[in-house]
């Protein structure tokens, strides 16, 4: 409460602009208690209360929410430079090496060297080429259906990816299980956003999840018609602010092209060697939970059906086609 006195004295003496509207909370822990679990949804919920921007404190922290295309383009935009900082948790600074990471490495001259050399080396148009057969194997490996079968003494390269695949998602429970909403944006200094101030060290959150599902944004947004986006030009590279699933700005994902290439590739194969359905006596569902990356509640099982008598991978070429026909 004193505290909160000095910011409204200081305030008022100089004329800086209020923090977002938000709801109250508790001394010590603030709307800790209050908040839940699928964060996604509840700041959705307080977004119809509060406005398109909104401020709390979780903990010691303040955070203020942005819930439109609007202000997103100005968080990732305008103030992208002030907004590019990490407040990673303790499970992360542990496997980051005290976030000296990409994903976790406030924005300076290490992480910009950092992502130079992933960008330009790593994932340059050229090494992805150079893998390509080593991808395409990996495809026609998935479409025999060899890795629902495990086999040989542990050592085959399968067995071993499945440990390394293990090793990766319990990473991610670590990283997920502290304050979640530790994961986003750290203001490294005062700013005014939608004319309210937002002091050095508060963490944004910008909801995509509910700029996705704003009928402002989209048509019949909870409706699932993935033909949509046949319709017009989708740009997911973090300029069209109102489809944003790799983010924007200066950290939006480094792997969109890895993704572009793989992703496809995989979907078109499973879908050209076999039909799929759902196990007997189960209904197809959407819900979701929130965490590191939004999923599914319920992991979807689904049952393949050999379609074609030489059920075999796609061509690897296509691989090119249809990289070429995701920047079409």
């Amino acid at each position: 409460m004193v505290q909160n006195y000095k910011w409204i004295s200081y305030n008022s003496r100089k004329h800086i602009p209020p923090f977002p509207p938000g709801p109250y909370g508790l001394p010590v822990v603030g709307y800790l208690p209050f908040i839940g679990s699928n964060l996604h949804e509840r700041f959705t919920e307080m977004a119809h209360r509060y406005g398109p921007i909104f401020s709390l404190r979780l903990g010691r922290k303040l955070h203020v929410v942005v819930n439109s295309m609007d202000l997103v383009k100005v968080v990732t935009r305008d103030l992208d430079q002030t907004m590019a900082n990490r407040s990673p948790p303790l499970a992360a600074l542990t496997i980051s090496y005290c976030g000296n990471d990409i994903a976790w490495s406030n924005s300076n001259t290490h992480w910009r060297k950092m992502r130079k050399i992933l960008a330009t080396q790593v994932l340059s148009n050229t090494n992805l080429k150079s893998c390509q057969s080593f991808r395409s194997d990996e495809v026609r490996k998935l479409v025999k259906l060899r890795s629902l079968h495990k086999s040989g003494d542990g050592n085959d390269s399968s067995t071993i990816g499945d440990g390394f695949g293990e090793v990766e998602i319990k990473i991610m429970k670590l990283v997920e299980a502290p304050n979640i909403s530790d994961f986003f944006p750290m203001l490294s200094k005062l700013c005014t956003v939608a004319g309210y101030t937002t002091p050095k060290g508060t963490i944004v959150y910008m909801n995509v999840w509910a700029i996705h599902r704003d009928p402002k944004n989209w048509t019949n947004p909870l409706e699932f018609k993935p033909e949509r986006f046949l319709i017009d030009k989708w740009d997911y590279h973090g300029n069209n602010f109102k489809f944003l699933p790799f983010g924007s700005g200066r950290r939006i994902c480094p792997g969109i092209p890895l993704g572009e290439k793989i992703l496809m590739y995989i979907l078109a194969s499973l879908l050209h060697s076999f039909d799929w359905s759902l196990p007997e006596d189960e209904e197809f569902e959407l819900s979701d939970e929130f965490g590191l990356v939004t999923k599914k509640r319920k992991p979807l099982t689904a049952i393949p059906s050999q379609r074609l008598s030489d059920a075999g991978p796609l061509n690897f070429l296509i691989e090119d086609y249809l990289s070429i026909y995701s920047y079409c």
